[in-house]
């Protein structure tokens, strides 16, 4: 059986569930995530909420927003890419009332020819 932490204890926080797990453990006991990273450029092995490596600090490869789930929230939240959103839906509109403002001055003109060629 696995004895829970003290509060005055340390222990590991996991960067999915931000569940606080015992010392010596790799895997979140919550939801199975890997608690550590190792940093690609000195291979120092890191705690997974860390941004940047402790010995050498270089930014880790593995960080809160590399989770799949986590990068599509990231993504949704991420104002250039609302603004890119927008700018792409204010486009469309735009395409959408010039096509429509075409066929009706084609139906017009269309209209005006047959009215125009009566005697």
């Amino acid at each position: 059986m696995v004895e829970t932490l003290k509060p005055d204890e340390r222990g590991i926080l996991c960067a999915r569930c931000e569940h606080l797990n015992e010392q010596g453990q790799t895997h979140c006991a919550e939801c199975g995530a890997r608690l550590f990273v190792t940093c690609s450029s000195c291979g120092e092995l890191n705690q997974r909420v860390f941004t940047r490596c402790r010995k050498c600090h270089k930014r880790l490869h593995r960080g809160l927003f590399r989770h799949r789930r986590h990068r599509r929230l990231h993504r949704r939240l991420s104002w250039r890419s609302l603004r890119q959103h927008l700018g792409m839906r204010f486009f469309q509109v735009v395409l959408v009332l010039l096509a429509l403002g075409l066929a009706f001055l084609v139906l017009y003109l269309l209209n005006s020819v047959r009215i125009s060629g009566l005697p």
